[in-house]
């Protein structure tokens, strides 16, 4: 019995090394080709946007490590192969008819039992695992290490433009999110205390953002991004106009529902980005000393005859604080610049006439016949000259109001937007 138990004992130390340098071989050819994949895939991105290459690399390597480990498992050498590897070194299958014979009884095979333990003992430094790795696996590995490591410090147009292209996707996700907040936002209102109209525009509105949303998606290059966002950013400035406006009613404040308005509005401003928002603090700013100048100026000219006061105090003092300060801060402020401008005067002043008589100034074309007439009226509060008054700001406005719309609904041709700003802009 002791001679079996030392027989399994000894090739079952031999199977373990022999399992030792095969797992060995199997893992290093399992590296190899996954170096091979991953040099392939750094090499392909150098010519095609591939911004995610390193890490399908990564899982390229652990692929092939898994794969490697599931066969050095289930292709585990046995005792018998042990065995047969030990008669390979000049035991001439004495093992492995001992191995073979191990569970049979008799003296014959106790005898061949010794025998081959006696031949084990006396000849043991002979029976050798080869552990030779083949020389080209190893070479093939560090090469396609090196040429990974290579590709992967190269610079390309392919991989600027996936890296642009990357950017590009995340801000385009951003911007999403953003929109999606901004209608769940707009959903929490409470409508029921609204009236039938401020629902129909609150949906109006969900459904302007929802569009938006489908526009982000169809981007697939930064000019278009660019184009999406200022639709956005108008559409959002115009919600946020009829917002505070919607809050500012009478019905809305008795309803206790102008705070919630007012915060979406405030919302709708907070997540365009911090040069808006910036623009729109500077805009209050502003608009809060346009508003304080066209109340001294509106005193003054109330005391002084009320018309050129008025116009002084609140076309300047409420055009330049608010319209400077952005949309918002410009209404407020213009809001504010035209209320407190009137001063003592009862009429509004911030208007533009249109003289319908005939003049000698130097800057008229044409010939002076005499025959016209100029007709004047003295009003309440001084002279005023007879003719069209159009508010001046209402005439800009609609030409604004209308020009933007046509950006949101890109009836301009690419690059013509910031044309069409800083023209309307000029105005202000």
């Amino acid at each position: 019995m002791q001679s079996k138990e030392d027989l399994l004992s000894f090739i079952g130390k031999i199977r373990n090394r022999m399992n030792r340098v095969e797992s060995l071989k199997k893992l290093l050819f399992a590296l190899m080709v996954g170096a091979i994949v991953v040099a392939v895939l750094e090499g392909v991105a150098l010519f095609v946007p591939f911004y995610n290459v390193h890490i399908f690399a990564l899982i390229a390597v652990g692929l092939a490590l898994v794969t490697g480990v599931i066969l050095c498992f289930f292709r585990r050498h046995s005792m018998k192969d042990a065995a047969m590897q030990i008669d390979s070194c000049g035991f001439e299958e004495r093992i492995i008819t001992a191995y073979e014979n191990r569970d049979k009884e008799g003296d014959m095979l106790e005898a061949q039992r010794v025998n081959a333990i006696g031949a084990l003992r006396g000849n043991e430094g002979y029976v050798k695992v080869k552990k030779k790795i083949p020389w080209w696996q190893i070479v093939a590995l560090v090469g396609c290490v090196a040429l990974a490591i290579f590709f992967a410090n190269m610079v390309s147009p392919a991989k600027q433009r996936a890296s642009e292209q990357h950017e590009l996707q995340q801000e385009v996700a951003d911007a999403k999110q953003g929109i999606q907040e901004k209608i769940e936002a707009l959903e929490n209102i409470e409508k029921e205390k609204l009236s039938e109209e401020d629902r129909k525009a609150i949906e109006e509105m969900q459904e302007s953002l929802r569009n938006s949303m489908d526009e982000y998606s169809q981007v697939v290059n930064r000019d278009e991004f660019n184009e999406a966002k200022q639709r956005e950013d108008y559409k959002e400035n115009e919600i946020e106009m009829q917002l505070h406006n919607m809050a500012q009613s009478g019905q809305n404040q008795n309803s206790g529902v102008s705070e919630q308005l007012t915060q979406v509005a405030n919302q709708m401003s907070g997540q365009q980005g911090g040069g808006q928002q910036g623009g729109q603090q500077g805009g209050q700013q502003v608009a809060q000393g346009g508003q304080q100048g066209g109340q001294q100026g509106g005193q003054q000219g109330g005391q002084q005859g009320g018309q050129q006061g008025g116009q002084q105090g609140g076309q300047q003092g409420g055009q330049q604080g608010g319209q400077q300060g952005g949309q918002q801060g410009g209404q407020q402020g213009g809001q504010g610049g035209q209320q407190a401008g009137t001063g003592h005067a009862d009429n509004e002043h911030d208007y533009v006439s249109v003289d319908t008589g005939v003049g000698d100034d130097e800057a008229l074309v044409g010939q002076n016949t005499e025959s016209g007439t100029t007709e004047t009226y003295v009003g309440e509060n001084g002279m005023s000259w007879s003719g069209t008054h159009v508010d001046y700001q209402q005439v800009i406005g609609s030409y604004t109001q209308q020009a933007y719309e046509g950006i949101s609904r890109g009836e301009y041709p690419a690059g013509m937007e910031d044309i069409i700003k800083d023209y309307f802009s000029s105005f202000e």
